[in-house]
């Protein structure tokens, strides 16, 4: 239960900025919806959020995300499907299998 309540919380905090992206990159198709209203004239114009959309702190803070992303995924890439399969032809050439066998490829 709390693995479905933190990836539903996850998907509610990532909502929003992607909505926000949306509206930046396609503005000739959120032209006059409420998204762009949202975006493009109540948020950026608030006080405190001001200084976030004059710099693209929002925009930069995005790019430098999806470029560590794909350096730390390039650098140290994980194969999760081979790892499995090696663990179930260990477990397929051993005789006897126990519990803790099982419980291991969970």
């Amino acid at each position: 239960m709390n693995a479905f309540l933190f990836n539903t919380w996850f998907i509610l905090i990532c909502a929003l900025p992607t909505t926000q992206f949306c509206v930046y990159a396609f503005p000739y198709y959120s032209a006059d919806s409420q998204a762009s209203v949202m975006f493009g004239t109540q948020i950026r114009y608030m006080k405190w959020f001001r200084y976030f959309y004059t710099n693209n702190v929002f925009i930069i803070a995005m790019i430098i995300i999806a470029v560590i992303s794909a350096l730390v995924f390039t650098i140290c890439p994980t194969n999760k499907a081979d790892e499995i399969e090696n663990k179930l032809k260990t477990l397929a050439t051993t005789t006897s299998t126990s519990l803790k066998d099982i419980d291991d490829l969970r």
